[in-house]
């Protein structure tokens, strides 16, 4: 057994013994609705943190691998830096839409939803070799989908603890810890798969890792209660434009972003 393999295996076993044991543990401390999040996010950031250890390496490897080595090094790090960008500006917009008009769970599934797409898309890529511009528009819906998801299922966290509540710091530290969790096992997990036996595959494991991130947090919604809807959600359901409703128009610029991302 060679080393990626063993700290792959010891990895996973470690987390599946951990994570048992501090749900348990903290169980009657916090509401269930924490332990939702804690899923969702550790399974976004195990898909989110398992493309970004494949990007740069596949990117010149394979992508750019006809361009001499200087020249496919430089693409693929602009590439990379206007990606990253991104990734910060996209948040700012999409916490401003679920504060005034979605509300943190439908950010959250729209997020979620959009990312997958796009490893899937990535995955596409590098098994069916479906060109730069399918890569292009996969990393752009992840941007899209990032920009929903990460600042506000952070902050729905926050709606389940009044504002002096002792609980407050133990939730987000048991919060971060799925961010660690997920950051941990990503790059060891989607690392080798890409590595070691197909690029596609890596992106696959990392697509269905955000798809699992979407499912725990849909079918535990019952946990919310009344928390994390739109403020208003009669109007962001009833027509509002061209006979659209603003739940529709939202989606519809979403997805409009993309190729002007991708370019």
């Amino acid at each position: 057994m060679d080393f990626a393999l063993g700290l792959l295996i010891f990895g996973w076993v470690f987390v599946l013994i951990w994570i048992p044991l501090v749900v348990y543990s903290q169980r009657k401390v916090h509401p269930k609705a924490l332990f939702t999040l804690f899923f969702a996010e550790l399974w976004e950031r195990f898909s989110f943190y398992g493309m970004r250890a494949l990007l740069i390496l596949y990117m010149t490897k394979v992508l750019f691998e006809q361009l001499a080595q200087g020249d496919g090094d430089a693409r693929a790090y602009g590439i990379y830096g206007a990606y990253n960008a991104l990734l910060y500006a996209a948040p700012i917009i999409g916490g401003l839409l679920a504060d005034k008009i979605m509300g943190f769970r439908n950010a959250v599934i729209t997020g979620g939803i959009l990312m997958a797409g796009g490893q899937f898309m990535l995955a596409g890529t590098a098994g069916a070799d479906l060109g730069e511009t399918t890569f292009f528009l996969g990393l752009a819906m992840l941007t899209v989908g990032n920009g929903f998801f990460k600042p506000n299922i952070s902050s729905f966290l926050g709606t389940f603890y009044e504002k002096n509540d002792t609980r407050k710091d133990g939730a987000f530290t048991i919060f971060y810890m799925g961010i660690n969790i997920g950051a941990f096992l990503a790059p060891i997990t989607c690392g080798y798969l890409g590595e070691r036996i197909d690029w596609s595959l890596g992106f696959l494991a990392a697509g269905l890792g955000m798809v699992l991130g979407v499912i725990v947090f849909w079918r535990n919604m019952r946990e919310f209660e009344d928390k994390g809807t739109p403020p208003d959600p009669v109007d962001y359901k009833k027509p509002y434009m061209f006979g659209l409703s603003k739940q529709v128009l939202i989606i519809i610029g979403a997805l409009a972003v993309i190729p002007v991302f991708s370019c």
